[in-house]
């Protein structure tokens, strides 16, 4: 099973967010690329936006785009961060025999997005698309010095909390972890 993941974002009243549909475009051209990938996709109620769950809006788009309904697999409809994400996505595919796993997210997401997937995933299944963050300069400004310091936080900790509690250590070595972001990394610069 080849598995596309685009991770949440969050979408408003008005739709989704920019930073959402370059995940989600990206998302469905990498399914019409290949018939063979499958598609997870996330998002719960947020603490930000609208008090909706944020899955249904992935889904539309998804559809919109021309991704069938039966390439998208699993729904994790209680996902709301990038850990959660993760944990959930394992624990759902524990007894699936995963060929690989391609996450969607944005470029201001690395490397933190990957470190995490890390932990839950073994790095020969990974594979990370990079996209435009869809930000202003000063929401991107801060967006980067948050993900930069979160990502110092899991190195320093050495390892990743699941909503639950649980802690999880890294177990793989930070070479390993380096060849992965330098060999298995698409990235689309910003427009």
């Amino acid at each position: 099973m080849d598995i596309v993941f685009p991770l949440g974002s969050y979408h408003t009243d008005e739709g989704m967010s920019q930073c959402g549909m370059n995940r989600i475009s990206k998302a469905a051209e990498i399914l019409q690329s290949d018939s063979q990938q499958l598609a997870v996709i996330s998002g719960g109620v947020l603490n930000y936006g609208a008090r909706d769950a944020h899955h249904p809006h992935v889904l539309r788009e998804l559809l919109n785009l021309g991704v069938a309904r039966d390439r998208v697999v699993l729904v994790l409809d209680e996902a709301t961060h990038t850990v959660n994400e993760a944990a959930m996505l394992a624990a759902s595919l524990n007894d699936k025999p995963l060929q690989s796993l391609t996450v969607v997210t944005s470029l201001v997401h690395y490397p933190r997005a990957p470190y995490i997937f890390a932990h839950f995933f073994p790095l020969s299944l990974l594979k990370f698309s990079l996209v435009a963050n869809g930000l202003e300069k000063d929401g991107l400004l801060f967006a980067r010095k948050k993900e930069h310091d979160a990502y110092h936080q899991l190195q320093v900790q050495r390892g990743v909390y699941v909503q639950n509690g649980e802690f999880i250590e890294t177990t793989f070595e930070q070479s390993a972890f380096d060849e992965l972001v330098q060999q298995r990394i698409s990235i689309e610069p910003e427009s």
